[in-house]
């Protein structure tokens, strides 16, 4: 019986080799009918699952051969590749170290390592992984992108663009170089105009290209170039109707054009497809308290909070938004509570520094306007409020300074 056996396991694995996988998993089916303990049949029946889909199949033979005491690189690093698949990040981790420790020099199996690393935020081994199937001569374009996109991660964003260059050496239409390379050009060293080129470039080699499109309209808002940004997020909904980010960023560059109303609706949409988005309720109380909504705006920072609530910019907001509806103690007990939780936040100091002025409390003001200034330099409007307030307490002098440096940062009503 085991001699049939073998006989129909020697010709799966011919059947694999010639890559005619629905005879290979027949002829293993057959070997496992015959001796239903037979590892490597259930190895090679796994292999051909995978091969044409059906991955749930594959696992199952895999576990099987593990049960029946099979121990061997291709078992491990193969069950590996499904346990990623799924999202298994940790069994294929563990699966992984097992394939490596029978295989020190599969540059493969340390790629795939790094890339689960990746998935799951451990960016330092990741890079270390990439790294080692390097030494062992790796050197396609799947390891440079992947490697590259660790080193964005990690902040080392001229590594990372070196990456990318080789990627695209190699293959000058590979989209996703052209995209990754853009942004580090933008994040990492607000090259904004050279980014703009690699998104570009990417949607023309993929004009379906949805992160292409987004991350070029955010290039172009940063840029300050408002139209071309919602033209790209347009784009980018049009290909994906239900991308939240897209709403959230369009919402905010319709604001920043004082198209508050477009911008809300925008934030209704993010609200309809997934009402536990914070961004969303902070943006549109953002809009609504532009349009002087004072009540639906701080209702929308109540919800924002509900959903994050050690969110300093969220109580900056409210607090501000107190202010501006001349609930002062709210908004100072709101702005106390922003600076608690990050008190590195240079806008909840110049919002507290706002309120105090308000209520005539000039020393604390200043206080919290050097805060403000020594954590931003270039924040005009804090050395204009800060002279104001220097002019009331009958620092000439100090006012005065304040103002010029206000003019100099360029701030525009300095009297």
């Amino acid at each position: 019986m085991n001699n049939d056996s073998d006989f129909y396991l020697q010709r799966a694995l011919n059947c694999l080799k010639m890559k005619n996988y629905n005879a290979a998993i027949a002829d293993a089916s057959k070997a496992v009918q015959l001796d239903p303990k037979n590892a490597d049949a259930h190895l090679y029946r796994g292999i051909a699952y995978d091969e044409t889909g059906q991955s749930e199949r594959a696992l199952k033979d895999y576990d099987r051969a593990v049960k029946l005491g099979l121990n061997n690189y291709a078992l491990y690093f193969n069950r590996a590749v499904i346990y990623s698949r799924f999202g298994m990040f940790e069994r294929a981790l563990a699966d992984y170290d097992k394939a490596i420790k029978f295989e020190q020099n599969d540059a493969f199996a340390y790629l795939n390592r790094g890339i689960v690393y990746a998935e799951t935020g451990q960016f330092e081994r990741a890079l270390k992984d990439y790294d080692a199937a390097f030494k062992l001569g790796l050197n396609d374009d799947t390891l440079l992108i992947n490697r590259g996109i660790a080193y964005f991660e990690l902040g080392q964003y001229a590594r990372a663009i070196e990456d990318f260059d080789r990627v695209i050496a190699i293959n000058p239409n590979d989209a996703e170089a052209y995209f990754n390379r853009g942004n580090a050009y933008a994040q990492g060293f607000q090259r904004y105009e050279e980014a703009i080129q690699d998104f570009n470039q990417a949607v023309e080699l993929e004009p379906t290209y949805i992160y292409a499109y987004h991350n070029r309209g955010y290039t172009y808002y940063m840029l300050k170039d408002y139209q071309r940004a919602i033209q790209d997020y347009d784009k980018t909904l049009e290909l994906e109707p239900n991308l939240i980010m897209a709403y959230i960023d369009r919402g905010i560059a319709y604001g920043t054009l004082g198209q508050s109303e477009l911008a809300i609706e925008d934030f209704d949409k993010v609200i309809a497809i997934n009402p536990d988005v914070a961004d969303a309720y902070f943006n549109r109380g953002h809009a609504y308290a532009d349009m002087k909504q004072y009540e639906r705006a701080i209702q929308d920072y109540d919800k924002a909070l509900d959903l994050e609530p050690d969110n300093s910019m969220t109580y900056n907001n409210r607090g501000y938004t107190y202010a501006e509806a001349g609930q002062y103690e709210r908004a100072l007990e709101d702005l106390d509570k922003a600076v608690e939780l990050d008190p590195n936040n240079a806008v909840a100091y110049d919002s507290r520094g706002y309120v105090c002025k308000k209520l005539g409390q000039y020393e604390r003001a200043i206080q919290d306007f050097d805060k403000a200034i020594e954590l931003n330099p270039n924040n005009a409007e804090a050395y204009n409020t800060r002279g104001k307030c220097r002019q009331a307490l009958g620092d000439a002098a100090g006012a005065q300074a304040d103002l010029d440096k206000a003019r100099e940062l360029g701030y525009k009503d300095c009297a």
